[in-house]
């Protein structure tokens, strides 16, 4: 039996809920994603940080559920894809790459901040909102970059 913790369902809930409120902004919107409404997660669910990353990734998986089963948004649904960010720096960049490959419209990231770190400049370039929760004391000014919606012409 699968179950999430209070903490885990709210955090995503919100995390969601924040990814809708920035996508806004973002390169596409709502109502112009063809079928259902690309959103990204990068985690880790192998290594020795897989069972926060599984958390995170149910959560999220959670609040997907609960958004799309009272109608999605604007009558779309939400189309999840994660990935394994594993334990390394290196396999969170190619989680990363392999996310963008399918260009969401929101990305949620890791909380890692070493796989943060790794994954900033691609994200950036590709002008894709990012919403991490890295605790690191460096990740400070990159989380400032990767709270700002990036305008998309």
């Amino acid at each position: 039996m699968f179950c999430v913790s209070l903490k885990t369902s709210v955090t995503a809930v919100a995390a969601i809920w924040l990814s809708v409120a920035v996508a806004a902004d973002a390169k596409a919107d709502a109502a112009s994603c063809p079928s259902s409404i690309p959103f990204g997660l990068t985690t880790a669910l192998t290594g020795n940080l897989a069972l926060l990353g599984t958390q995170a990734r149910n959560g999220a998986e959670f609040a997907v559920d609960e958004i799309n089963a009272g109608g999605g948004i604007a009558g779309k649904k939400i189309a999840l894809a994660t990935e394994d960010t594993g334990a390394s720096s290196t396999d969170a960049l190619n989680a990363m790459n392999r996310i963008l490959e399918g260009k969401p419209l929101v990305i949620l990231g890791s909380m890692i901040s070493p796989h943060v770190f790794a994954q900033t400049e691609v994200v950036t370039k590709s002008e894709t909102p990012f919403l991490v929760g890295a605790t690191n004391a460096k990740s400070d000014n990159a989380g400032q970059q990767m709270a700002v919606p990036h305008p998309r012409s």
